[in-house]
């Protein structure tokens, strides 16, 4: 079991310590031991070196060198914002699934937009806007993406098909049957 290090603050009170590495010259020192804000440096001057000291990297886009600060490098630099928006437009894009929309607007685009349930949609004849479709899995199964399985509803058609309940208010009163096609309401 290691041993408990205190220190004494300047009300002359009795503090938990640990011992540390300062990030800039690597010496072990001892800190008082925060809750929220932690030294990582020895002294001042070690946190201004740390802080103002630059080092010579290379582009990950063009190859070019450039200079920055130690304190802000990170995994992957670049020389300027143009450089991290060209490498991060396209398949080394974070959000990249291979140059295809979203299955959502897939549907929607070859559904022109409209309501599946044509003349049954109350909304029939007012121009909503695009994001006023939502796109519905036939089968209900959300993690079934094929673009078969999907049609899109106007968001009111959609909420009643999810929501409308019963006089009971157990059973949906809208279920899709096999062939893809919402029943109308019967009361």
């Amino acid at each position: 079991m290691q041993d408990k290090i205190y220190i004494t603050d300047k009300q002359g009170k009795r503090r938990r310590a640990e011992k540390v590495v300062c990030e800039n010259c690597h010496k072990e020192f001892i800190r008082r031991i925060f809750v929220g804000r932690k030294n990582k440096f020895c002294s001042q001057k070690c946190s201004y070196e740390f802080k103002t000291t630059k080092k010579c990297l290379i582009c990950i886009q063009c190859g070019s060198e450039f200079e920055r600060n130690i304190c802000k490098i990170k995994k992957i630099n670049f020389c300027s914002r143009s450089c991290k928006e060209k490498y991060q437009s396209g398949e080394n894009h974070p959000s990249w699934n291979g140059g295809q929309s979203s299955y959502r607007e897939r549907c929607r685009r070859r559904d022109d937009y409209k309501c599946c349930m044509g003349d049954k949609c109350e909304l029939k004849g007012i121009k909503l806007p695009r994001y006023m479709y939502d796109v519905d899995h036939i089968d209900g199964n959300r993690k079934n993406n094929s673009i078969t399985n999907l049609r899109t509803m106007c968001v009111w058609c959609h909420r009643k098909k999810h929501r409308a309940l019963s006089d009971n208010g157990n059973t949906p009163l809208l279920q899709s049957g096999k062939d893809g096609s919402v029943p109308s309401e019967s009361t």
